[in-house]
């Protein structure tokens, strides 16, 4: 069997760091394909975290990765997502003020992942399908009606018994795209 030799150089160029943020400056419109600008876990692998982990470690994370999402998760079992707005937002208070917070010293750093995630059961979800023949102003329009910073997309895996998450659209990162005043305007 010939084997194709590869074209080795040294130092052809400058180098940079591949980024999803590099697209940031690209404006988009409200008819660009949803299935193009969708957070794609066949293409990157999503970012999870633990539900027992602190809140802290959880924001730790999402600046150090550079997302606003993270996926809660056991084993492979999702069991919901954490938004960078919800933990630096009111929520993390509200607990510590709540009935739900039963420790003896029930401090900011004791607050875990699993407090305040949005539950599996609660996340808006949209199947894989419909995201190949939707437009960005769609999915917008679907997650303002529905209230909802995420729009969790599956696709039915029978090998697994079940759904997997196949990606995600998050406004945040949606507006970093489109720009605020798009998604705020009407279309």
């Amino acid at each position: 069997m010939s084997r194709a030799a590869l074209p080795i150089a040294i130092g052809p160029g400058p180098l940079r760091l591949a980024s999803r943020h590099r697209e940031l400056g690209v404006r988009l419109s409200a008819d660009t394909a949803a299935i193009d600008r969708m957070i794609d876990f066949d293409k990157t692998c999503p970012a999870v975290i633990d539900p027992e982990c602190s809140i802290e470690s959880a924001l730790t994370e999402m600046h150090g990765l550079g997302v606003r999402v993270l996926v809660v998760a056991h084993g492979e079992r999702v069991l919901g997502l954490i938004t960078a707005d919800i933990l630096e937002g009111e929520r993390p208070i509200q607990f510590l003020q709540s009935t739900d917070c039963l420790q003896e010293r029930c401090r900011h750093a004791d607050i875990r992942v699993a407090d305040l995630m949005i539950p599996w059961d609660a996340l808006h979800t949209v199947p894989l399908e419909a995201i190949s023949l939707a437009s960005i102003g769609q999915v917008i329009d679907a997650m303002q009606m529905a209230g909802a910073p995420c729009l969790v997309v599956v696709e039915e895996a029978p090998d697994v018994g079940g759904l997997l998450i196949r990606g995600l659209f998050s406004l945040a990162h949606l507006e970093s795209h489109l720009g605020r005043g798009l998604i705020a305007g009407p279309r």
